[in-house]
């Protein structure tokens, strides 16, 4: 057996192992976040579904919501109300591009940001349909509250991590409109209570 022969079950490992390190890798799919997660399961997706099954199912609810913000909104004229449905049209215009081109997670982003900003248009137009802006304050914190309470009661030990979380955030911003209002506030008041409202009514979606 020649030197070189010898040695040559360790040349073809070498090679093998440098053919290795420089081969490209399959692109891992980034994973869905946990506000995601809570919109797919709101939208009736399974976890056993494909991705693209998911996404799919997003952007149809969101479309729906749209849809719904919309009507609403035209029979209760609000002009931050237009304006934050505005934003949600293109939100959804991106998500649909974004599954048009197999981008799941994108597209998936992109139903949930759409649905935020349909249910805010509502909650705003909502907060805008009444004369004075000291009451229309005092409402949109009376239902902000009545809406937090109905999340409250259904989380528990048992619930996913992410409610839990949307909850106390929902109080946060609830406590601070309740400050706002008190103070004279009343923009800061609505505004608060929107969001408060929204969270709140994220969970209910989910849960209720």
């Amino acid at each position: 057996m020649t030197p070189w022969s010898r040695n040559l079950p360790a040349l073809v490992l070498a090679l093998s192992l440098a053919a290795c390190d420089g081969a490209p890798t399959e692109p891992v799919a980034p994973p869905f976040d946990t506000d995601v997660e809570f919109f797919l399961a709101e939208a009736g997706t399974s976890e056993r579904a494909s991705r693209g099954e998911r996404a799919t199912a997003a952007v149809a609810h969101a479309h729906a919501l749209l849809e719904r913000a919309s009507a609403f909104v035209s029979e209760h004229p609000s002009e931050e109300a237009e304006r934050i449905l505005a934003l949600a049209r293109s939100a959804c215009e991106s998500a649909d591009e974004a599954l048009q081109a197999g981008r799941w997670v994108a597209a998936a982003q992109g139903s949930l940001r759409c649905a935020t900003g349909a249910r805010m248009a509502v909650l705003q137009a909502r907060a805008d349909g009444t004369g004075h802006l000291e009451v229309r304050a005092e409402q949109a914190v009376e239902r902000a509250g009545e809406l937090v309470a109905r999340a409250a009661a259904l989380v528990h030990s048992s619930t996913p991590p992410r409610a839990a979380q949307l909850l106390a955030d929902a109080e946060g911003h609830l406590a601070e409109a309740r400050r706002a209002l008190g103070a004279g506030q009343f923009g800061d008041a609505i505004a608060r209570a929107v969001r408060a409202g929204m969270l709140a009514q994220r969970i209910i979606q989910v849960l209720g």
